[in-house]
């Protein structure tokens, strides 16, 4: 690739999208904004902080010559790397082919009023939030009694309780009543304590039950809980029911994540819960998630992420950010089988199929080596880290005269918390680290080579459940190590020798007693 395109693609009409061009344009890049049917419009959750900055972004947008809008255009498909990626747009009349440096995801977030939650159905009476912010709007609601029923089989979003409570104000102020039944009170958003205590002194009752309350619609609305506070059981005859609108991923989300080749959260919006993503990152290096894309937000969030996105694409642009994996990778040829092992395991989208043979991205590529081990027919290397690279250090390390305890170590968070433990003078002197890439990359054969040689016990350390660089690495570990120890059970050998232990890189002293607790079991088990 000669130059990086300064030529970014968006997708997502909403404030996220809108934002995120805005600021986009402001670093001087090219953007191609499209909105897959969601609307180009404010996100329901921002009406009230952020509609009129959405129309004013909407007007500078549709101002500027350097940016073009294309609605109802949905992504068909994707090929290419950072910096250079082939896609194909369509919309009703045909197709469009065209290139971008990079790609952001920032699509509007969807919602599901939870009336099935309660046995409800959508009435003049029964609303959901959405329905009653649009119905109030042109009547007042004078007199009459609101009930709030939030989500009693997840945990209410913040947001979504900031929205509820800013409509039982202006109810209350129009000189409605305002009730608003939670398992929770979620505060944990900027200003949230101060508008939960503005909403107690203006009249709003907020209660709190540890059960779902009960609803009954003969003739007249009876909402029935348990108030925590006062201890005991109250009924409420309501005019109006309210039920929240429980926040879920764009509509688009699941088939995006597919073509994007990006990992989604349990959700299902467009980030995994992975320290090392936030607040914009994916596990492919110029794809990016922006605002609601990630998970519903506050407001600030939004505006945040689309001055990071505009940052990072930038540095993209410059060459900055991309260039340069962290250590050589090389495919030989005439061992590769053609499976496609790696093509499905890369974690980071880096392997392709040029249609002769597998080729590997060096720009997408982040070095975890989880291909190199999954390779049936170890076929790739990481120059770094070559398996003769490895053996050879096992064999250096393990000396007949005293037992020693090998640790493969990740190098992002394990090898780094084992150098403090060593610059403190605490780590045990049978403990022998060796520095691999990932997790991911200890392959099977590592760990009966260290076992074979002499070995007293073997450590894979590496990063905890959902804080892996590379997304899986660690979760590929525990596969092998699972089938290590069914091995060593057959054959009469203790499958306590083989041990995982998760630690992050500022945790020396829970990685020093994890691995002393295992050399205690060890001389144990001899």
């Amino acid at each position: 690739m000669d130059k990086v395109k300064e030529k970014i693609l968006v997708i997502g009409g909403g404030l996220s999208g809108v934002h995120t061009c805005k600021k986009l344009l402001e670093k001087g890049l090219e953007v191609t904004l499209i909105d897959e049917g969601e609307g180009m419009e404010v996100d329901p959750c921002y009406r009230e902080d952020g509609r009129a900055y959405f129309e004013r972004c909407l007007k500078t947008l549709k101002d500027n010559s350097h940016i073009s809008i294309r609605e109802a255009t949905s992504l068909k498909s994707i090929k290419g790397e950072a910096g250079a990626f082939e896609v194909v747009l369509s919309k009703e009349g045909g197709e469009e082919e065209d290139s971008f440096g990079a790609i952001v995801a920032a699509i509007p977030y969807s919602y599901e009023p939870i009336f099935p939650q309660w046995g409800l159905s959508p009435s003049p009476h029964i609303l959901s939030t959405d329905s009653a912010e649009r119905e109030f709007s042109s009547s007042k609601g004078k007199g009459e009694v609101f009930v709030f029923l939030m989500d009693f089989e997840q945990e209410t979003n913040p947001i979504s309780f900031k929205r509820s409570i800013s409509l039982a104000k202006k109810i209350t102020k129009a000189g409605g009543r305002a009730f608003i039944i939670t398992r929770y009170a979620k505060v944990a958003c900027p200003g949230m304590e101060k508008l939960v205590s503005e909403a107690k002194q203006e009249g709003i009752i907020i209660i709190k039950s540890p059960s779902s309350p009960s609803i009954s619609l003969n003739g007249t609305i009876r909402v029935q809980t348990y108030d925590t506070i006062l201890e005991r059981s109250v009924e409420i005859e309501a005019d109006k029911v309210v039920v929240e609108d429980r926040p879920l991923p764009g509509p688009s989300a699941k088939r995006l994540a597919q073509l994007l080749m990006i990992h989604q959260d349990p959700s299902g919006f467009l980030q995994t819960n992975n320290v090392r993503r936030v607040p914009i990152f994916t596990n492919r290096k110029g794809i990016f998630v922006s605002g609601t894309a990630a998970g519903i937000k506050p407001f600030y969030q939004v505006l945040t992420d689309g001055l990071n996105v505009a940052l990072e694409a930038c540095l993209l642009a410059k060459g900055e950010s991309i260039y340069g994996a962290k250590t050589e990778i090389e495919v030989d040829t005439e061992k590769c089988a053609r499976c496609l092992t790696c093509y499905r395991v890369c974690p980071h989208g880096a392997v392709a199929w040029n249609g002769e043979r597998i080729v590997i991205s060096p720009l997408m590529c982040e070095g975890c080596g989880t291909c190199a081990s999954e390779c049936p027919m170890n076929a790739i290397q990481l120059k770094e880290f070559a398996d003769s690279a490895v053996s050879k250090e096992i064999g250096q390390k393990i000396t007949p005269s005293s037992p020693v305890v090998i640790g493969f170590c990740c190098q992002n968070s394990a090898f780094e918390a084992c150098e403090e433990a060593v610059d403190r003078g605490e780590l045990p002197g049978e403990f022998s680290p060796i520095k691999v890439p990932c997790a991911g990359k200890v392959d099977v054969e590592y760990i009966m080579e260290a076992l074979v040689k002499g070995a007293q016990g073997v450590v894979i350390a590496g990063c905890h459940p959902g804080n892996c660089r590379s997304e899986r690495g660690n979760t590929f570990a525990s596969y092998r190590i699972e089938a290590i120890r069914k091995l060593l059970k057959e054959i009469g050998i203790d499958p306590g020798r083989v041990e995982f232990i998760g630690a992050a890189s500022n945790e020396w002293v829970r990685f020093v007693t994890k691995i002393k607790e295992f050399i205690a079991q060890t001389h144990q088990s001899h």
